[in-house]
């Protein structure tokens, strides 16, 4: 005797076949057999996440705090922002000419992003 095809979605349906017998209908996605689906087991990419943070956290704390012997790891903030006398002064006619016309410190022209960074300056402070 052939099972009841069960509709999309359900669960376990019993049924009565032409017979009288009762035959149980089961869906694939009831979740009543093993293996691992969304809910269960743990995927080797998570586990490779986990022990990628815990080997670069502490690499990355040691070759970024102060002290630390890498100066490339300092960047251009003191260039950019510290020593900048333009981008203190905020969004004035000065610093936006400076920004649009003039606006190359360490070799890059970007007058978009010096005018953000003087909007940044005055909304929030420097």
């Amino acid at each position: 005797m052939a099972k009841k095809k069960a509709p999309s979605g359900s669960g376990s349906k019993k049924g009565a076949s032409k017979a009288g017998r009762s035959t149980e209908v089961t869906d694939a996605n009831s979740g009543g057999g093993g293996g691992s689906g969304a809910t269960g087991g743990s995927s080797p990419m998570v586990w490779g996440l986990v022990l990628a943070c815990l080997v670069g956290a502490p690499f990355l704390h040691a070759v970024t705090m102060k002290g630390s012997p890498h100066e490339y790891f300092e960047l251009d903030d003191m260039t950019n922002f510290g020593k900048n006398t333009h981008l203190q002064q905020g969004l004035t006619k000065e610093s936006i000419e400076w920004a649009i016309f003039d606006g190359t410190l360490i070799g890059v022209y970007e007058p978009i992003g010096w005018l953000v960074k003087l909007a940044v300056v005055t909304g929030f402070g420097g």
